[in-house]
């Protein structure tokens, strides 16, 4: 049976689960089975200056059960024993699963920023046995577009990382806005040649059980707000927002789910302590599992994600499958996710805009029901369907309507 390489290195090693970490393991997860080509996770091994299949610890790091603590932190860690055998690797002849057989494709879905890493794409072309398309998955231009909201180091070498795209053949957008995001910064640098490029919207998990309202409505209900905490994701004007609220009067608990980026999230997570210190309800999990979240939707009446921009806006998506209604501002590629029901769009999402959003739905349960059913009515896409589109892309070609 051919075989798809997929790279995995980041996610192998690391318990983050946000956004790329998601897209990666559930990609390798939902990949259809018994279907031609197959998909072999593989690592660049920094310490072997080698690719290679996956050992139990990344196995077991790439499958990460719906019960299992995320981390806190995104970087990557190697253990003691795989820096050594990756060292020991360079002298002595190479264990079984350094050697990878002739592959049909390669796909990449994570960012590939470090010098190590970028190198590591060189050696694709000129030792591994690819012989088809080498497909990147390509999330957003945040780092170019808004740099004031992105970590330092990550704005410094994006430049690179989009020069670096040029190398593949395929590209599959995770939105149309992405898409023509990099179409538009490749036409600004005036490169005549760009590999081809396509959409392929991501999906979400099956929700079982979600066809019937019971939006649960009490003294204090409950809203939620999933997403790391983080400049661009805009926690800092939810707060605010909901301190507006709050003196106002009005009754609920806020929950937040998500990792802190200590970077650029220091001043949501003060904000969070003083609002906490005048006995305000807000509760922050910062390694929630997968369990945890999905617990968390049934229990909220609706979600907000106050984002400022986004490559997709996956957590506005998730809050519609579990037929909950989200505030969002609609802008950026978060419209096309908000575009089939079920959101209050804010437009601008600062804190005054925010705070109507969410008064709109605290007060008005038929206001809320109504978007709920709305989301319930939608045909979502699930994490099957960006799998299986996926998959025709390296089994059958580019598919029509591509640049």
């Amino acid at each position: 049976m051919s075989q798809v390489l997929y790279d995995v290195t980041h996610t192998s090693h690391t318990n983050a689960n946000t956004g790329i970490q998601r897209v990666i393991r559930r990609l390798h997860r939902h990949w259809p089975k018994n279907k031609e080509p197959s998909l072999l996770p593989v690592v660049h091994d920094k310490y072997a200056h080698a690719w290679r299949r996956m050992d139990a610890d990344e196995t077991d790091n790439l499958m990460f059960t719906a019960d299992k603590s995320v981390g806190e932190r995104r970087g990557a860690s190697w253990s003691l024993s795989q820096r050594i055998r990756g060292r020991v690797s360079r002298v002595f002849p190479k264990k079984k699963y350094y050697h990878l057989s002739k592959a049909s494709g390669f796909i990449c879905g994570e960012l590939f920023l470090d010098e190590c890493r970028l190198k590591a794409f060189s050696q694709l072309k000129t030792e591994l046995p690819v012989t088809g398309p080498r497909v990147a998955i390509f999330h957003d231009m945040i780092a170019v577009q808004s740099p004031e909201l992105a970590p330092r180091a990550t704005v410094a070498k994006y430049h690179t990382y989009l020069e670096r795209l040029l190398s593949f053949d395929i590209i599959a957008s995770v939105s149309d806005y992405s898409r023509d995001c990099l179409v538009s910064y490749w036409k600004s640098k005036s490169i005549a040649q760009i590999p081809q490029i396509t959409t392929i919207p991501l999906g979400v998990d099956e929700v079982a059980g979600a066809t019937s309202l019971e939006l649960p409505y009490d003294k204090t209900p409950m809203i939620l707000s999933v997403g790391t905490l983080e400049g661009r994701k805009n926690h800092v004007a939810l707060l605010e927002a909901c301190e507006l609220l709050w003196t106002k009067g009005l009754h609920f608990r806020l929950r937040l789910i998500g990792m802190l980026n200590k970077e650029t999230g220091v001043a949501a997570m003060e904000k969070i302590q003083l609002l906490k210190a005048k006995n305000r309800q807000i509760e922050w999990y910062f390694n929630a599992s997968d369990e945890f979240l999905k617990k968390s939707y049934k229990e909220c009446i609706f979600t907000v994600y106050p984002s400022l921009c986004e490559g997709f806006g996956l957590p506005v998506l998730e809050s519609l499958a579990h037929g909950r209604a989200c505030v969002c501002s609609g802008l950026t590629a978060m419209a096309e996710v908000a575009a089939g029901g079920g959101c209050v769009l804010t437009g601008e999402p600062n804190s005054d805009n925010i705070a109507r959003g969410i008064e709109s739905l605290l007060v008005d349960q038929n206001m809320n029901a109504s978007l709920s059913t709305a989301a319930m009515s939608r045909n979502i896409r699930t994490w099957d369907d960006y799998a299986l589109d996926l998959h025709a892309l390296l089994a059958n070609g580019m598919p029509g309507g591509v640049i």
